[in-house]
């Protein structure tokens, strides 16, 4: 399991385990100090999730830094990908969107793939040859807001 959150308003903490048949390993522990306050918005407690992939882009394109994690093999629940909006552009309040449910998260990558100026996801089961590739439909939709 995999947990991301703000120990206060200056440190951010990561914790990774390694799953599966590695339970026993220990975790790795970061701290990572913030120049600015932010507020807790992934937690495992709160989704039932175990996250495996955290990509940070600004998927909505309105100029601030949103967050993508997803369920990993060892979810309890259904997998879930999650994309997590910075809602008021200064990390304080954010909006938890579900984008899909039934596939696991594993080493997903964001990046603008159809090359229309915005960014799109590109993820896999811990095992298994399915990948997902979920395509941003903002600029399609002329729903991207203006910057």
């Amino acid at each position: 399991m995999s947990q991301i959150q703000f120990c206060s308003p200056t440190t951010l903490a990561a914790t990774i385990s390694i799953p599966g048949r590695f339970r026993s390993r220990p975790r790795l522990f970061y701290q990572i100090p913030l120049s600015r306050r932010y507020a807790r918005i992934i937690s495992a407690d709160h989704t039932k999730q175990d996250f495996h992939s955290l990509a940070v882009a600004d998927f909505d394109n309105d100029g601030d830094l949103d967050v993508y994690s997803g369920g990993g093999p060892l979810s309890p629940e259904v997998h879930k990908l999650f994309i997590w909006e910075n809602a008021d552009g200064k990390a304080g309040v954010w909006t938890q969107h579900v984008i899909l449910e039934g596939k696991q998260c594993h080493e997903a990558k964001a990046a603008d793939v159809d090359g229309d100026g915005d960014i799109d996801i590109c993820t896999k089961p811990w095992s298994g040859s399915l990948h997902v590739y979920l395509r941003n439909m903002l600029t399609e939709d002329k729903k991207a807001p203006s910057r």
